[in-house]
């Protein structure tokens, strides 16, 4: 008797368990202790470096770093969109959750934010209760502070961009220059035609 409950008594721990477990992962929570790593795009010509701070709005500590900056696919010609990664620190990523937003601000001083660097760094807030917490490798949607926008400089423009530029007014020279010589020589002829006919008509 004693045995059997014994089995009984496993069976319900171990059902619990297995209960407790898929309710975490039903929400998309991560195992405890391990960092998560979130990715955002951001439209903008400033991005942050690689290396630069995370941050929570309710925090006034980094809470990740920026794993790596990316161009986006389709965007090489004007640099204009950003593929950033970042890892956050487990116990803080557990403030985030699904629907939070990535923003790209200004360095804060009184915050610690920004790094030794003094880029722009990531703004996580804290979404809404109702949405799930975050799970490793969730895409956030990622907004740019206007003041990060203008103030900081814009990313180096591309050599090959600069010789595109040049070639084609250089192209766009030669053909204004070839119309001209085109109707001046069209207009020469004109006047020849009309002044050979003129003298041909005489007595």
């Amino acid at each position: 008797m004693r045995l059997r409950l014994s089995h009984s008594g496993i069976s319900v721990l171990v059902l619990a368990f297995l209960s407790t477990l898929t309710q975490s992962t039903a929400w998309g929570e991560s195992p405890a202790g391990t960092n998560i790593t979130i990715t955002t795009y951001l439209d903008t010509q400033a991005p942050p470096g690689k290396g630069g701070t995370v941050c929570l709005a309710d925090l006034a500590d980094p809470v990740g770093t920026i794993q790596d900056v990316r161009l986006a696919p389709g965007h090489a010609l004007y640099h204009d969109r950003w593929e950033v990664i970042a890892v956050l620190n487990s116990p803080d990523a557990s403030r985030v959750r699904m629907n939070s937003v990535a923003h790209l601000k200004l360095p804060d001083p009184d915050r610690h934010c920004g790094g030794s660097t003094a880029r722009p760094f990531l703004e996580i807030d804290g979404g809404t209760a109702a949405a799930p917490p975050i799970t490793d490798h969730a895409v956030l949607k990622g907004e740019v502070d206007y003041f990060a926008e203008i103030a900081w400089p814009r990313e180096p423009e591309p050599w090959w961009r600069k010789g595109t530029v040049w070639a084609a007014c250089f192209v766009l020279i030669c053909a204004g220059v070839g119309l001209i010589l085109l109707a001046r020589h069209a207009a020469s002829a004109r006047g020849k035609s009309t002044h050979t006919g003129g003298a041909g008509s005489g007595p």
